[in-house]
């Protein structure tokens, strides 16, 4: 299934309404998930147009990068590359499995599950897409200071 031929609403936020009304807000909270809309995600996406090699997403959230990534109006995946998704709630990374299948990226996705600081640091990527994911500093430990310093350099 190419995404033209998908219901438009999964090019929108029509989707991740739907899907967030059902998350309990207080372990949304704890997790620090805020979500970057669709419209947003889109505008991200442009500045990929004639980037090569595989994408990174480190904190996939709903998945509105891949779908950005792959809106009709500029599919940015057309091209058969690879993108490694990471997230660190189970919920959300089920959830962008959900919407790869969808789109049919089926082996070219990579979900990682765990903490984007986990991902493996030897791989390169053509391009990385991402919202910031918003950290919890009280739980920011010694051990992810480092992890984030060697994410840096």
């Amino acid at each position: 299934m190419g995404s033209r031929d998908l219901p438009g609403s999964i090019f929108s936020n029509d989707l991740d309404r739907e899907f967030w009304r059902d998350l309990d807000p207080v372990r949304r909270r704890a997790l620090g998930q805020y979500f970057t809309p669709y419209e947003a995600a889109r505008l991200m996406a442009a500045y990929l147009t004639g980037s090569s090699g595989p994408l990174l997403d480190p904190a996939s959230g709903g998945a509105v990068f891949l779908r950005a990534l792959s809106d009709p109006a500029r599919n940015l995946l057309a091209d058969g590359r690879e993108v490694v998704a990471g997230e660190l709630d189970p919920i959300l990374a089920e959830r962008t499995r959900e919407v790869g299948a969808m789109l049919g990226l089926g082996a070219r996705l990579e979900v990682v599950e765990g903490d984007y600081f986990d991902l493996p640091g030897s791989r390169r990527f053509g391009a990385i897409i991402a919202h910031p994911p918003y950290l919890n500093h009280a739980g920011f430990t010694a051990s992810k200071d480092r992890k984030s310093t060697r994410l840096n350099s």
